[in-house]
């Protein structure tokens, strides 16, 4: 069986081989007076050039020269010619083994550096797991505990030891995750957890796999197994907090890993590290099963008032030969009245004999239903799905605890009081309740029997409370797309790291100071270019400004199709 890597054959390359490149050459490679010295007391060219590449190699990469890798021909003719000597000359170099052992320790004292051994492993491994707290990438992982060992004056080992130190040290730090958070389980809690994974009579399958297990589609049933889901999430009594125990990528790979596992495969899974995947899932879950929630409330009451304009149209699309037949009745209503106005006839008597009086007064009844159809609130039509409305809309107040600031605390204080009605089981609402409507037709619409209209106000206020989540006025803590706006911005902290390493002056009066200054130094050689006429097509004769024209160019796909 193969053996587990760590790293691809590109990342050890990079990682383990002395770089070719002339930039990373000249950084890594370049002698000091001082090494130039300590070379220099060496005899013949081959055994200068040699302990200079020893001790350029054991500063970069940190291995020393190994005569397995050899050394690039690049570096070779750098450092040759800093010595001023054949580079051809280093083939003779080391033909004795104790030579190059010899001048490996000369560098390792010169150097302050010590060779690693099999009791430095539990350092290596230290830092491989403080690297890996924040990526399980391979090549950050084994690049960390090349500084970490170089930083403890250590000779590197071996890139196999390197790489199983990384794999090791890896491990470690997942299974630091995983106690840590399971740390801050209680009993009942990790009992829960485990129950997630056992297949549930009541369900016809695990916990898990039925909370994972939702429909889309905006129905009343549907939104009401999203909130069915959320409750019992929420009764396994995991608290979001808990994956602040570790950092946010070991806590994220969780959440990625538990969201996908099957039960079979999380039950084969150790104690710690099943639970610790478990509780990312739960939290997860928590905030995608109340996003989805709010997502299909939001398009559950779009889509009823959706159906009222549409329900509205069609009524107006089935009354167009009637609005016609009404408009040529108007119309010659009109010329009778216009014929009595200009030949003095009785107009009664010329609208009966034209139109016929009994015609007018029977279309009155279809012009008052066309007036109110076209006059007709969405909010009314919309109001004839109050029984759909009620089959969810207690159960999602009861799942969220909605927060305003502002004019949007009036809203909070309306859905209060729908709850607390829902759980008198009242149908009447008190008087003076809040009316946080910004449009006005609706608040006469509610109050226009004089009464509040229960049915009218949970649906306008249902509605209200669909357009404030989208515009983020109101907010749900708990979720993850209608939290406080302020909640996605960076903390003091973050943003004062990410200002420490921007490419400009993050200060904004230091930054100002130095545009000025900039603008100030460009104005002047501008002004003294003009004054000297250096500025070309521009010139200043007698304070006047004159700006030579320019000559036309066209572009030749604009001269292939000239036809002249």
């Amino acid at each position: 069986m193969a053996r587990r890597r760590l790293l691809t054959g590109d990342e050890r390359r990079r990682l383990f081989d002395p770089p070719v490149q002339e930039t990373a050459i000249i950084g890594h490679y370049t002698l000091s007076a001082e090494d130039v010295e300590l070379v220099g007391r060496r005899y013949g060219p081959a055994n200068r050039l040699g302990l200079a590449a020893q001790i350029a190699l054991m500063r970069h990469p940190g291995f020393g020269l190994q005569p397995e890798i050899g050394l690039p021909d690049v570096i070779l003719q750098y450092l040759a010619a800093q010595l001023f000597v054949d580079p051809s000359s280093f083939s003779a170099y080391g033909q004795r083994a104790q030579t190059r052992t010899d001048h490996a320790d000369l560098v390792a004292r010169y150097l302050g550096i010590r060779p690693f051994r099999r009791g430095d492993l539990a350092l290596a491994l230290n830092l491989a797991a403080q690297a890996a707290e924040y990526t399980d990438r391979g090549e950050p992982i084994v690049r960390a505990l090349m500084v970490g060992l170089k930083g403890e004056r250590f000779i590197l080992p071996s890139g196999d030891t390197l790489e199983r130190a990384g794999l090791a040290g890896r491990a470690r730090a997942r299974k630091a995750a995983a106690a840590a958070i399971v740390e801050g389980l209680s009993s009942a809690e990790l009992t829960r957890l485990d129950e997630l994974v056992i297949n549930n009579p009541d369900f016809g399958m695990t916990p898990l796999a039925w909370l994972r297990n939702f429909e889309e589609a905006p129905t009343a049933a549907n939104i009401n197994g999203l909130l069915e889901r959320l409750r019992y999430v929420r009764g396994i009594g995991i608290h979001p907090v808990v994956g602040g125990a570790i950092p946010e990528f070991r806590f994220a790979q969780f959440v990625r890993e538990g969201g996908v596992a099957p039960a079979f495969l999380l039950s084969d899974y150790s104690v710690n590290r099943r639970r610790a995947t478990l509780t990312a899932a739960v939290i997860d879950l928590e905030a995608r099963l109340a996003d989805a929630a709010i997502q299909m409330f939001d398009r559950l009451i779009g889509g009823m008032f959706t159906r009222a304009r549409r329900g509205r149209e069609r009524r107006y699309q089935d009354s167009i030969q009637s609005v016609g037949q009404l408009m040529r009745l108007f119309g010659a209503t009109i010329t009778a009245l216009d014929e009595a106005v200009q030949n003095g006839g009785d107009p009664l008597e010329l609208i009966d004999e034209a139109v016929g009086w009994h015609r007018l007064v029977a279309a009155k009844a279809q012009v008052d239903a066309l007036a109110d159809l076209a006059g007709e609130d969405a909010l009314v039509t919309a109001t004839e799905r109050y029984a759909t409305l009620r089959r969810f809309s207690p159960a999602f107040l009861d799942a969220f605890t909605f927060k305003a600031s502002g004019t949007g605390t009036a809203l909070i204080k309306a859905i209060d009081v729908i709850r607390d009605a829902n759980t008198r089981k009242s149908r009447d609402l008190p008087d003076g309740v809040p009316l946080p409507f910004p449009n006005r037709q609706w608040k006469r619409l509610i109050t226009e029997s004089g009464r509040i209209d229960r049915r009218r106000y949970e649906i306008a206020i249902m509605a209200t409370l669909r357009d404030r989540l989208r515009a983020g006025d109101v907010w749900i803590e708990g979720t993850r797309n209608y939290q406080r706006f302020d909640a996605y911005l960076l903390g003091r902290r973050d943003a004062a790291k990410v200002a420490d390493v921007l490419p400009f002056d993050s200060n904004a009066a230091s930054y100002l100071a130095d545009r000025a200054r900039n603008l100030d130094w460009r104005l002047r050689r501008f002004a003294k270019q003009l004054k000297t006429n250096k500025l070309e097509g521009v010139s200043l004769e007698r304070d006047r400004l004159k700006l030579q024209q320019m000559p036309p160019v066209t572009p030749p796909e604009a001269e292939a199709v000239d036809f002249h």
